[in-house]
């Protein structure tokens, strides 16, 4: 075998190194197509393919937030046990809502935010859309309080959003009017945004502890005092309760929700029966209910000083509807705002020398 290799060993050489080259030639070949079916220069390739494509949008993509399937968004800070009270008590605010929604209406839940809870009762405030048969758009802000499972106090908080029409043909704007001349620097407004807020305001229950009653009278003084607020002495007939009613319908039920939803938070509201209470009121209501103001229909509202010694003004209803009341009560609202800007406590004597 020595003696081969040694004679041949040049042709050996020659033989192999060809063998060697058609090797590599082949293998270069192979791995030049195995490159361009994978990554070729025309894009098409396997990898080419795979990284090019976008990824596919994931099927738990959050809804926008304007869709009507929004999720409602979540309350700051709820502690683990209060997550049923909280649960019950939105459960509560819906069921109250949409069992007074106009017919055809449909409401959407914006936002839940600021809830307490003290012994049983518990109070949340809600932003919320309704949208309306006709198109129309309505937001509000309105503060709940539940108490056993149910709407015992709905306060409108904030002037809602003003609605947004549906389309209509273009109208030739209002000719100019005379600028109005400017309020007295030391008058505060405090009634123009809850009137404004009462024209979208929800529907109520009234009950007669939505007030003091005339009995609570001394509280009511006491409660006056304190914050500096006149009283609003409300004239009512016991049939007004526990009837559910809007601010902008027409009769006394709705007034008596209107008056409310406007004057409660500026005023200490009480009760007065027109059954048989009347002729128990202090002088100076005695003085609004008899007076040529009164108007003749209930409800109706004669507002004193904190103490209740001293007549302000009288608020009639005339049995007029929203817009005639709006009116009333803004004319109102204004005489209450010139007297407590020269009464800034909301008494017109010292309480240390009142009755």
């Amino acid at each position: 075998m020595k003696d081969y290799l040694k004679k041949h060993h040049l042709n050996l050489l020659v033989v192999a190194g060809f063998i060697l080259g058609v090797a590599a030639t082949l293998g270069s070949l192979q791995f030049d197509f195995m490159r361009r079916f994978l990554v070729p220069s025309s894009g098409n390739g396997v990898f080419s393919a795979r990284s090019a494509a976008p990824a596919a949008a994931p099927s738990y993509a959050p809804i926008a937030a304007a869709s009507p399937r929004s999720a409602q968004a979540p309350l700051p800070a709820a502690t683990p046990d209060q997550s049923a009270e909280i649960a019950g008590t939105q459960a509560a605010v819906e069921s109250y809502m949409r069992k007074y929604l106009p017919p055809g209406a449909a409401l959407s839940v914006i936002e839940w935010r600021d809830f307490v809870i003290s012994g049983d009762a518990s109070a949340i405030s809600l932003h919320y859309r309704v949208v309306k048969q006709n198109g129309d758009n309505v937001e509000a802000r309105v503060r709940f309080i539940v108490q056993g499972g149910s709407v015992v106090t709905a306060d409108v908080i904030a002037p809602p959003a003003p609605p947004i029409q549906s389309a209509a043909p273009p109208q030739a704007a209002p000719p100019p009017q005379a600028a109005a001349p400017p309020p007295q620097s030391n008058v505060i407004d405090h009634f123009t945004a809850p009137l404004q807020a009462a024209m979208n305001g929800p529907q109520m229950t009234m009950e007669p502890n939505n007030a003091y009653s005339l009995s609570q009278l001394d509280q009511a003084k006491q409660e006056a005092q304190l914050v500096h607020k006149p009283i609003g002495f409300i004239m009512v007939w016991g049939q007004f309760f526990d009837q559910p009613e809007g601010p902008r319908d027409t009769g006394s039920v709705s007034a008596l929700v209107h008056f409310y939803q406007v004057f409660h938070q500026n005023l200490v509201l009480v009760f007065v029966r027109h059954e048989s209470e009347l002729a128990l009121v202090p002088p100076a209501v005695k003085e609004g209910y008899g007076g040529p103001d009164e108007g003749g229909y209930a409800p109706n509202m004669a507002v004193t000083d904190a103490t209740a010694s001293e007549f302000i003004v009288e608020i009639p209803f005339k049995n007029l509807d929203a817009p005639g009341r709006d009116q009333l009560f803004a004319a109102g609202g204004h005489k209450i705002d010139q007297w407590l800007a020269t009464h800034p406590t909301a008494m017109a004597i010292p309480a240390s020398e009142g009755p």
